[in-house]
């Protein structure tokens, strides 16, 4: 039995995460009392402070949704992104 030699060539690989990521906007920056996230998934959203407590969670669907930030104190906030195959985390400044 003779061995066979297979080449592959890769040009350029991208996964979940690269490919979707650019399809989250989270918007104005910085936010107010309510942000917009404009997505195409179902998505899983923690929001988290500078020291990693959850201070929020939602789910989001496709399309745009707000997030109601009036019980949140004014600062810097983490929001990760996840549909179960990929992770996503932006920062998220409120001033009031």
């Amino acid at each position: 039995r003779g061995s066979k030699l297979v080449l592959v060539w890769v040009l350029k690989c991208l996964d979940l995460t690269e490919t979707e990521a650019k399809k989250i906007r989270v918007y104005p920056v910085p936010a107010n009392d309510v942000i917009s996230i404009d997505n195409n998934l179902e998505l899983n959203v923690l929001i988290k402070d500078v020291y990693g407590r959850v201070m929020g969670e939602a789910t989001i669907q496709p399309g745009i949704s707000h997030l109601d930030l009036l019980h949140y104190a004014p600062g810097i906030y983490f929001l990760h992104f996840s549909n179960g195959l990929s992770k996503q985390v932006q920062k998220m400044q409120i001033m009031r």
